[in-house]
């Protein structure tokens, strides 16, 4: 069965179990191994990202779940391996989560980002900011990120599985780019834009993927 998800990491089949540890299609004999082999992932994806020169957009305060937020609502089947095991994915999502982070700061697109970790699961509070970049992790089937004004509107935002795996990081700063273009040309309609799943930008942002259960 497959099933068709806005992802948010770059994890693309990740397992934990007793003894083997799986990263992007490569097993590994322990989670400081496969751990590893993310950060490597991700600090080459990094090298593909590139600063902004256009104007800056202002603040943002960039917001992801705590790690106990991700092992509560990040895991789609939380029993089907040990505690390491699912420590272990918590790991993935946190990593991707980090480096996104990174990704914002280095993109210098913001004249300043800030981060924090919660416990929510709908918009926090961003009273200071331009912009929040946060996560919406309610549950592990109905996760995504966002970018918001103060205004209230927002813009989903993801990553383009068709590109080059070095360039997802990438991708995902340019879904950030072009709806940081798109809040900047003036005042919207009802306060909200919130692309629809059928946008061009959407279309490229869902990938069809083996179901993980």
């Amino acid at each position: 069965m497959k099933k068709s998800i806005t992802l948010l990491f770059l994890a693309f089949y990740i397992s934990g179990c007793a003894s083997t540890y799986t990263y992007n299609g490569t097993t590994y004999s322990s989670r400081n191994d496969a751990v590893n082999a993310i950060h490597n992932f991700y600090s080459r994806n990094m090298d593909y990202v590139s600063e902004s020169t256009s104007e800056k957009n202002g603040s943002a305060l960039f917001v992801f779940p705590t790690r106990f937020e991700y092992l509560k609502n990040g895991l789609i089947n939380p029993h089907n391996t040990n505690e390491d095991g699912r420590q272990y994915l918590v790991d993935t999502m946190e990593i991707n989560a980090k480096y996104l982070f990174d990704a914002v700061k280095k993109s210098q697109l913001f004249n300043k980002v800030d981060l924090q970790r919660t416990s929510l699961t709908k918009s926090p509070s961003f009273s200071g900011y331009d912009y929040i970049i946060w996560q919406y992790l309610p549950n592990p089937q109905q996760t995504s990120w966002y970018v918001q004004r103060k205004d209230g509107s927002r813009s989903n935002l993801g990553f383009d599985f068709g590109t080059n795996q070095h360039l997802r990081i990438q991708s995902w700063v340019n879904s950030l780019k072009l709806a940081l273009k798109n809040a900047n040309k003036g005042p919207i309609e009802g306060g909200k834009r919130t692309p629809s799943t059928t946008s061009g930008l959407d279309s490229h942002l869902k990938c069809n993927f083996e179901d993980f259960q």
